[in-house]
């Protein structure tokens, strides 16, 4: 047997009850009207709440995910310009010790490497370097020419 009553049996309990009292007066009747009002709009508030949190939560994640995509993003570009500052920096070394070592050879090849690097000063050095180079072979000749000489003469003279 169950317990507890079936709905047929609790129609019957409210009948007898309302026979019992009286009936309900129509302020009773007003107010359980207010309750059921007031009770779905609350109703419809939380919904509209859970609703609102929800999609909240949604856009703050995907701005948060963004923001942290964009971070890291700029973590690498950062990186990467150490890297190439310190390869400058390795290349101008380099370039600096064979300069001060008067090796030529270390310096053109120091210069070869640095020339594939975005180092301004020391492509206007060898910029430099390259004309005053230029500068002294034209006096040279200019000196050749005026004794009625030519460095083809110089070369293959046995």
């Amino acid at each position: 047997m169950p317990e507890g009553l079936s709905p047929t049996e609790v129609g019957k309990e409210i009948g007898e009850h309302a026979k019992h009292t009286g009936g309900h007066s129509p302020h009773d009747r007003a107010i359980a009207i207010g309750e059921a009002l007031l009770l779905s709009v609350v109703t419809i508030v939380a919904a509209w709440s859970g609703y609102s949190a929800a999609k909240w939560g949604t856009e703050s994640s995907l701005g948060l995910a963004a923001a942290s995509s964009t971070r890291t993003e700029a973590n690498r570009e950062f990186q990467e310009s150490l890297t190439y500052r310190v390869g400058d920096a390795t290349t101008f070394n380099a370039w600096f010790a064979a300069y001060l070592a008067e090796d030529e050879e270390a310096v053109e090849v120091a210069m070869a490497a640095t020339l594939w690097a975005d180092h301004t000063d020391l492509l206007k050095w060898n910029q430099r370097m390259i004309e005053r180079k230029n500068a002294q072979v034209r006096q040279m000749l200019t000196l050749l020419s005026g004794v009625g000489s030519t460095p083809s003469s110089f070369l293959y003279a046995s």
